[in-house]
C-alpha cells in the first residue's frame, strides 16, 4: 500500500454519493467532471492522494486541487458546480472569431505584385487592409501574425 500524507477527510452523504455515481455514470457528462467525481469518491472511500492519482493516472497535485475544491465548498451547493473550473482571471477577448477569420481570409487572398506575379500579403498589409474594410477599428501586424501562427498546420 503506498503511503502519503492524508488532508482532511471527505464524507459523503448519501445524496452526494449517488450524485457523483450518476455523473459518472451519464453518457452527457464532461469528461473532465467525471475524473473530479471519481476524485472525490475514491477519496472518500479511504484512499489518500497518492492512491488516488495512481488509480486515476493523474497528477496528484490535480487530487489535491479537487479534494481541496470539495472541502472548501459549501455542502449544499450542486455537485457539478462545486466542481466546475474556477472564473478565469482576464479580461473578454479583444476579436472576435468572426473578426479573426476574415482577417486571415485578408491574409490567404493573393496580390499583384510589381513585377506582375503573384504574391501573398504581409502582416502590415493585412493589418492596414482589415482596417480599411472596418473588419476591426485597430489592429497591429504582431496580432495578425499571432492568428496566422494559430491556424497554420503544426509539423508531426
Amino acid at each position: 500500500t503506498v503511503s502519503g500524507p492524508r488532508a482532511e477527510p471527505i464524507v459523503l452523504s448519501e445524496p452526494q454519493r449517488t450524485e457523483l455515481e450518476r455523473l459518472i455514470a451519464a453518457h452527457s457528462t464532461p469528461q473532465q467532471l467525471v475524473v473530479r467525481c471519481r476524485i472525490i469518491l475514491l477519496y472518500a472511500q479511504g484512499l489518500n492522494l497518492s492512491q488516488v492519482a495512481e488509480e486515476l493516472a493523474i497528477w496528484r497535485k490535480t487530487v489535491r486541487h479537487w479534494v481541496r475544491r470539495w472541502l472548501s465548498s459549501q455542502d449544499d451547493s450542486p455537485i457539478a458546480e462545486r466542481l466546475a473550473d474556477a472564473e478565469r482571471s482576464g479580461g473578454p477577448g479583444t476579436f472576435s472569431p468572426e473578426q479573426i477569420v476574415a482577417i486571415i481570409a485578408i491574409g490567404c487572398e493573393l496580390v499583384e505584385g510589381e513585377d506582375g506575379c503573384s504574391g501573398t500579403r504581409t502582416q502590415q498589409e493585412v493589418a492596414t487592409e482589415a482596417i480599411k474594410r472596418e473588419i476591426v477599428p485597430s489592429i497591429s501586424p504582431h496580432s495578425v501574425g499571432r492568428f496566422f501562427k494559430r491556424c497554420r498546420p503544426q509539423a508531426a
